[in-house]
């Protein structure tokens, strides 16, 4: 069972897991204050009590800095002066060091490191820097995937660790929730451009287990959960959730106990407690479940939160980060171009007045039974040569249960044969649904075909429809960033703290770094 704590809880990372530091001081040397009425009998008695071998003054009244003998102890010459007549105070004197801030260029933009409107409602990152800023523990990034050239961002990306659970490519990210992520966790500091992470030198791998529209299967993600487990991945941030407890995604979590799950408490402003979201509401103790707060250090009103369930906030309001910036080189929803663009073998258009109009199969109006082949193929096809990440995006709704029969996505490259990539099932209504395109290297070109496929007659209603098409790929020649919130962009600053804790603490086990996280929060009033 998890200790109750306040789901707005601040993140400090000046503790970064270790116990409290022996404070550095100068050797042999201690700053002394006499009392302002104190007689020059008492000053010298005093300094006789540890025999300096200099006395300087410093320009702040009845105050000196003592050089001491060889070999005697600083604190030694403290208690003694403290205890002798006429000294206000002793005290070594202690070292300090400029605190470490980053010459990236939006770094004042990014308030969760160092809030300069509301100064302590951040995670304390500059003093952290001053203690670690490299990260060698690795991150696995459970999401969309991370842009491959980002210049802010894929230096610290490990190829090698990173995987693609649902496409063919983790470094695509069509829709660039992960790329964001990424940032947050361990964009490149400190390299005159763009933003910093948490970690300026990040492990990051790129575990895609979500498409191009940010969706994803429970079956996915527990596969890249379990991926990063079984490659010793210490830390894995998981920006997703869901209302739908699922076995395989507990299991694939309790499967990889020294893996620290960093993730987010969701964003419908609900009681997780009371209204459950999975993973956050797992009770595995190499869980860390992160809500959201807003710059004035007030939860987000979009947050979830949960006395049991919710360990702590982070960031999560206005949070600048790397992104993805698309091309649209194709983009026609049907009704401005049908006779021109597409040719039918069975399919009819049916216009819909203030919609635009429609495509469906069949008559248009009823059914299409069992052994109907029919065909809506694109004439002059999408031109991507020198694009990556390109998806086909669709506006679609279907009664149809997929026992009748769908509709199958089709894409032919360069004028080869056509391969399926998805099929149009039963939506309850209109949905916009993004399938990744294949991405061969030196293709030039596309061609997309929708197939009825029916295997028993269509029960009763009109036929699927597909209501607009698009295809979308890659800016890859642009540097982007952008705001976003969420809890999914709280979630990773903490994750990025994990990766520094376990870097600074190779030892702690998963739960350990989770309690030592635990331990370095600033409670909050909201």
């Amino acid at each position: 069972m998890r200790r109750l704590r306040s789901a707005a809880a601040l993140l400090v990372l000046l503790a970064l897991g270790a116990a409290p530091a022996r404070a550095e001081v100068v050797p042999g040397e201690v700053v002394v204050r006499f009392e302002a009425d104190a007689g020059q009998r008492a000053v010298t008695q005093a300094l006789d009590a540890v025999g300096p071998e200099a006395v300087e003054r410093i320009p702040l009244p009845d105050t000196r800095v003592l050089t001491l003998p060889p070999g005697e102890a600083v604190e030694d010459a403290v208690a003694r002066l403290e205890r002798a007549p006429g000294v206000a105070w002793a005290e070594p004197n202690h070292v300090v060091r400029a605190v470490r801030v980053p010459d990236d260029q939006y770094f004042d933009l990014l308030w969760g490191l160092r809030n300069l409107t509301a100064p302590g409602v951040d995670i304390g990152a500059t003093a952290g820097w001053d203690v670690l800023t490299e990260a060698t523990a690795a991150v696995g990034v459970a999401d969309t995937g991370i842009r491959q050239g980002h210049p802010d961002l894929f230096a610290n990306v490990d190829v090698a660790l990173s995987r693609d659970f649902v496409g063919d490519d983790p470094f695509i990210d069509g829709d660039g929730h992960g790329t964001h992520v990424a940032g947050t966790i361990g964009a490149v500091g400190d390299n005159g451009i763009g933003v910093a992470g948490v970690a300026w030198r990040a492990r990051l791998a790129a575990l895609r287990v979500l498409d191009a529209t940010g969706s994803g299967t429970t079956a996915d993600v527990a596969a890249g959960f379990a991926w990063a487990g079984a490659r010793g991945l210490q830390v894995v941030n998981a920006s997703l959730g869901g209302g739908e407890y699922s076995q395989v995604m507990r299991d694939a979590i309790a499967g990889a106990p020294d893996t620290l799950f960093v993730v987010a408490a969701g964003n419908a402003g609900a009681d997780v407690d009371a209204t459950p979201t999975y993973p956050c509401a797992y009770p595995e103790p190499n869980i860390l479940c992160v809500a959201a707060i807003a710059p004035d250090g007030t939860r987000a009103s979009f947050s979830n939160y949960g006395a049991a369930s919710v360990d702590v906030g982070a960031p999560g309001v206005d949070i600048a980060s790397t992104y993805v910036r698309h091309t649209w080189p194709f983009d026609d929803l049907f009704a401005t171009g049908l006779a021109g663009r597409w040719t039918s073998d069975g399919w009819t258009w049916t216009s819909l007045g203030a919609d635009g109009g429609v495509v469906r199969p069949g008559d248009g109006a009823g059914s299409y039974g069992p052994g109907l082949d029919q065909t809506l193929t694109m004439v002059d096809p999408v031109q991507i040569a020198g694009r990556r990440g390109c998806t086909l995006w669709l506006d679609h709704q279907s009664s149809v249960p997929l026992a009748n029969g769908w509709i199958a996505v089709e894409v032919s490259s360069d004028g080869g044969p056509y391969t399926p990539v998805g099929i149009l099932g039963p939506v309850a209504a209109r949905r916009l649904e993004a399938f990744d395109l294949p991405d061969p290297a030196g293709a030039t070109r596309v061609r997309l075909r929708f197939r009825t496929v029916a295997s028993l007659p269509q029960p009763p209603g009109p036929a699927p429809a597909v209501h607009g098409v698009a295809v979308r790929c890659l800016d890859m020649g642009s540097v982007t960033y952008a705001y976003s919130d969420g809890t999914s962009m709280a979630s990773p600053f903490v994750a990025g703290i994990a990766a520094l804790v376990r870097t600074r603490r190779p030892g702690l086990s998963a739960v350990q770094a989770r309690q030592a996280i635990l331990e370095s929060v600033k409670p909050l009033a909201s």
